[in-house]
């Protein structure tokens, strides 16, 4: 049986602690009822608070470190 697939735009969410939280949700609820959760959309800031809070490997987002420049 195949998994059926949601996309959440993430376009217009504030990236916040409270955002992380309904995505987190939301992926458990989908994946209780046998669905899958993909992020579209993700702003930066909100893949660094979702790397925060120690869930990027759980929703599926990749968050790439970059060395700060120093002049």
């Amino acid at each position: 049986m195949a998994t059926e697939r949601v996309i959440l735009n993430c376009a217009p969410m504030t990236p916040d602690i409270s955002s992380v939280g309904h995505i987190a949700r939301l992926r458990l609820g989908l994946k209780l009822a046998g669905c899958e959760l993909c992020l579209a959309n993700v702003s930066e800031e909100l893949r660094i608070v979702i790397d925060l809070a120690g869930l990027a490997g759980r929703l599926g987002v990749e968050v790439e470190w970059q060395a700060e420049k120093r002049e």
